[in-house]
């Protein structure tokens, strides 16, 4: 019977190459008892019960999500005790309730149904009241046995006969918000939670955020953004663009310059800072008063101030112009006193299309040279920190100890010492743009984004987290701010 045959299926799926979840356990007597999107079998938590529970590309084997095994007929999954689905092109537990027969799953006339292409307990029933747990419910062939007669003790007919955040489906109850990993809205007609006072479910259920009021709209053209204690600045366009200053409290907008030729803005602990091609100056304002504007330093005609970064004492540029007296990556004095330093001397060069500073070190990446480099602020020797790396994603970000960045498939870790890099999280595939990273917190977090989405990673673990989804609005820039998270999007600009 069906349920000897299942006891040697994880090794003969394994031995075909699938790769098989681990079974958790822990005493249940409904799937709300269960953590995550595990489910609630015979009394124990467990991956699965049907192959609904499971991931794409899986299915599930004696309540584990194994790799499906592709099949054209029943004779490339007979030895594994399972049946073809032509259908769907893969061997399961089930098409039908003969498939799986009587069985010890426990109960008056024990039999098993077949829901979900999986084997499930059930015994023959007159009323609900003959059922331990669910209802009695319509039985018919062929995903029910003959044996019940007709009704049989099913989980559920309906949603409302399902525990909070689970649908009725197949006369299952499944945990669509938790496999969907939803905190918030609604799936299948089912609530999956909601928002705190003036908090948004975002359109992936996945967090509540918080709209913070002024511009309405960014399109797809963000230079920067600076987050402070009280506003919040935002580089809008670029010919020309404009800083645009948001109260954190009020959400109240204001235009604070408007520049050809827009790099930026950059901030330190106290200023934002910007450059205009136009006019080839560096300009900065205080974060607590915008309005006060003073230009810190003009470049002579020929150079230029792109891919901007800064400190408490300096400002950096990548000079692209190479006709000027710099062409390479520049530190400029935020006090305008003395002479810009060209970093790497009087011929090296290397492009920056990103950068960001400590404070002692200006850490950089180039993907036309395909490195990740650092120069001691002040000027000194190149340190290679990895060379050759391809396809360095469109963004990079530090905690002190580690450099990250990302790539088509994911984000790695390279320490800020040097050494090799690791790939340490892998997030869903977006064709041929790379992820982005765009700041870590304080507390071992890095944050991915792109128009795909937005990702928390543990930077200890790579454990990921989604934080929006791509029916979400498209991520252009994001910060860290004490607790919250700053995020500047296509849309406006939102915390969560």
């Amino acid at each position: 019977m069906r349920a000897v045959a299942v006891l040697g299926v994880a090794l003969s799926f394994a031995a075909c190459g699938g790769g098989d979840s681990s079974q958790p356990s822990g005493s249940c007597q409904t799937a709300t008892d269960c953590a995550g999107a595990m489910t609630c079998v015979s009394g124990k938590c467990v991956a699965c019960r049907t192959s609904v529970d499971c991931p794409s590309g899986q299915v599930c084997v004696a309540n584990a999500c194994v790799s499906a095994v592709p099949c054209m007929s029943d004779t490339q999954c007979k030895s594994a005790g399972l049946v073809c689905d032509p259908a769907a092109g893969r061997c399961v537990e089930c098409k039908t309730a003969d498939d799986c027969g009587a069985n010890s799953f426990g109960g008056s006339a024990a039999a098993a149904a077949c829901l979900g292409s999986s084997c499930v307990p059930t015994s023959k029933c007159k009323s609900s009241r003959d059922c331990a747990v669910g209802v009695c419910a319509p039985a018919v062939p062929p995903a029910w046995p003959t044996s019940v007669g007709g009704m049989a003790c099913s989980e559920c007919v309906t949603s409302a006969d399902c525990p909070t955040g689970a649908a009725c489906k197949g006369n299952l109850c499944i945990k669509v918000c938790a496999s969907a990993g939803a905190t918030c809205g609604t799936i299948d007609g089912v609530s999956c939670g909601t928002c705190p006072s003036g908090g948004v479910c975002t359109a992936s259920g996945t967090s509540c955020i918080k709209p913070i009021g002024g511009l309405s709209t960014f399109g797809q053209s963000i230079e920067g953004m600076v987050v402070g204690s009280d506003n919040i600045f935002v580089g809008v366009g670029r010919t020309p663009g404009t800083i645009v200053s948001v109260a954190r409290a009020t959400g109240k907008a204001s235009t604070i310059a408007t520049v050809q030729y827009l790099a930026g803005p950059v901030g330190n602990t106290d200023n934002v800072l910007w450059y205009s091609a136009q006019t080839e100056t560096v300009s900065e304002a205080l974060q607590s008063s915008p309005t006060n504007i003073t230009p810190i330093y003009t470049f002579a005609t020929g150079d230029d101030c792109y891919f901007i970064a800064a400190d408490d004492v300096n400002l950096y540029c990548f000079d692209n112009q190479s006709s000027g007296s710099y062409f390479g990556i520049v530190q400029v004095a935020l006090s305008g006193a003395g002479t810009p330093i060209k970093f790497g001397g009087a011929t090296a060069r290397y492009d920056a299309d990103y950068m960001f500073s400590d404070g002692t070190t200006l850490f950089f990446s180039s993907q036309n040279d395909a490195l990740i480099g650092a120069y001691p602020v002040g000027g000194g020797p190149l340190r290679a920190l990895e060379r050759g790396i391809q396809n360095v994603g469109g963004g990079f970000a530090g905690d002190g100890t580690s450099l990250y960045f990302g790539d088509k498939s994911g984000l790695n870790k390279l320490p800020v010492g040097g050494g090799k890099p690791t790939h340490f999280a892998t997030l869903p595939a977006i064709g041929n743009t790379s992820w982005v990273v765009f700041a870590a917190d304080a507390m071992g977090n890095v944050y991915a984004g792109s128009a795909s989405g937005l990702y928390r990673i543990n930077g200890a673990s790579g454990q990921s987290t989604q934080l929006l989804g791509a029916s979400d609005p498209h991520v252009l820039r994001l910060a860290v701010s004490g607790t919250s998270v700053i995020v500047a999007t296509d849309t406006g600009l939102f915390s969560l």
